[in-house]
């Protein structure tokens, strides 16, 4: 729901093996009615004197693979979209909100992160770290717009190239040892989608269309 400091987090109750590599696909729908209102009232007796409302919304979601041996996990809320903290993790996250200690830039962009860091500027931060942010949207630094958005994301163990598309173009693309180096040789993870808000609010609604362990994936 389109509730002010809400998290949540939806988890695959089957472990994916990484060495069989896999392809997901999911669509996504970020609403474009998140209404935040601030009253001014008069100090000695509390009189409203104006209200202000803006359309405005926070903070994105992430798909996550983890490690560890619980199903569920669920992470630090607002900015950090609901995976901030849960170590032994790779994120891919769907910022809407431009939180400045972050280094977030100032439209909706994507990013992958390791380890529950959400910190464009840590060494963490595997694609999107300044100056290289990625847009979500090649074609438009809003993706709260109440439409429907698809996304690819997949590994391929041989190559070890990870890669990700948004409404068919492509957005990230890097070489990482996941089994190796993001989760110290551990062979399978858990997988889901996490979301949150903070002072500001949106609904954040996903629908899983596939997922599977391809073979000669290009």
């Amino acid at each position: 729901p389109s509730d002010q400091f809400a998290r949540g987090a939806a988890w695959h109750w089957k472990p994916q093996r990484l060495v069989d590599g896999f392809e997901t696909i999911f669509a996504f729908q970020l609403g474009n009615s998140a209404q935040l209102c601030k009253k001014v009232k008069e100090l000695v007796f509390g009189v409203t004197l104006y209200e202000h409302c803006a359309l405005t919304g926070s903070d994105g979601f992430a798909l996550v693979l983890r490690g560890g041996d619980e199903v569920a996990a669920l992470g630090r809320g607002g900015g950090s979209l609901g995976y901030g903290g849960l170590i032994s993790s790779l994120a891919i996250e769907f910022d809407t909100w431009a939180n400045d200690n972050v280094g977030d830039p100032a439209f909706d962009h994507v990013a992958l992160q390791r380890d529950g860091t959400h910190n464009h500027n840590s060494p963490n931060c595997l694609a999107g770290s300044p100056p290289n942010f990625i847009q979500a949207n090649a074609n438009n630094a809003n993706i709260e717009d109440g439409q429907d958005h698809s996304v690819l994301i997949e590994w391929d163990p041989l190559t070890q190239v990870f890669r990700m598309t948004f409404d068919g173009q492509e957005r990230i693309q890097v070489t990482v040892d996941l089994e190796n180096d993001v989760f110290a040789g551990n062979s399978t993870v858990w997988w889901g989608l996490t979301a949150s808000t903070g002072g500001a609010a949106n609904a954040h609604s996903f629908c899983l269309i596939e997922f599977s362990n391809p073979t000669g994936i290009p």
